[in-house]
C-alpha cells in the first residue's frame, strides 16, 4: 500500500530538510578554515583534503539532483579536480547551488523511478541499478555524513577543532561519553 499525498510531501521535505541541515555543516566548516586548511592534500594514505572531500560530497548530489530530469542518478559523471576542491569560496558556491537545487524537490514524489549508475570497481565496471529518487537522496545523503567523518579524521591529524561537534556523525552512530 502506497503513501498517501500528505504522507508522500512530508517524506520529501524531511529527505530534503535532513539533506540540507547536513550540509548546513560545511558552510560552517568552510567559513571556520583558511585556503591552505582547506585544500591541503598532504596527508596520507590517501592524500585527499577537505575541500576533495566536499567537492565529491556535493558532486554526488549533483548526479543525484540529474536524476531529477534525466531518470539517470550516473555517479560516474562526477567533476575532479575543481576549483571548488581548493578554493573555500568556490566550494561555497557550490554548496549554495547544490542547497538550492536541492530546496526546489520539497515538493517531489521521492517514488520516482530513476536507474542508478556506478563504476563498482574491481574490474567489474558499471553497473545499473532500479531505485528511486527518493532512496538516492537518502544514500547522497548519508555518504556525505561518511565523508563529513573522513573530515574530521583529516582537521584532528592537524589539530584543527571542527566548529559543530555534531559534524560527521550519522543519526545511528553512538556519540562518545564525554566525561565532566
Amino acid at each position: 500500500m502506497g503513501l498517501g499525498p500528505q504522507e508522500e510531501k512530508c517524506m520529501a521535505e524531511n529527505i530534503i530538510s535532513a539533506a540540507v541541515n547536513n550540509l548546513n555543516r560545511v558552510e560552517l566548516l568552510i567559513n571556520s578554515l583558511d585556503k591552505e586548511a582547506y585544500a591541503d592534500a598532504s596527508s596520507g594514505p590517501y592524500y585527499s583534503s577537505v575541500g576533495g572531500h566536499i567537492r565529491h560530497v556535493l558532486d554526488i548530489f549533483t548526479c543525484t539532483l540529474a536524476g531529477f530530469d534525466t531518470g539517470i542518478v550516473d555517479l560516474t559523471k562526477r567533476e575532479r579536480g575543481t576549483s571548488a576542491e581548493t578554493e573555500p569560496a568556490e566550494g561555497l558556491k557550490y554548496l549554495e547551488n547544490v542547497k538550492a537545487g536541492l530546496n526546489e524537490l520539497k515538493t517531489f514524489d521521492m517514488a520516482h523511478k530513476v536507474t542508478v549508475v556506478d563504476d563498482i570497481g574491481g574490474g567489474f565496471g558499471k553497473e545499473e541499478v532500479a531505485s528511486t529518487i527518493g532512496a538516492a537522496l537518502c544514500q547522497a545523503h548519508s555518504h556525505a555524513t561518511h565523508h563529513f567523518a573522513c573530515i574530521g579524521y583529516l582537521l584532528y591529524s592537524k589539530g584543527i577543532t571542527i566548529p559543530d561537534a555534531g559534524f560527521g556523525y550519522n543519526p545511528s552512530t553512538p556519540k562518545p561519553k564525554v566525561s565532566t
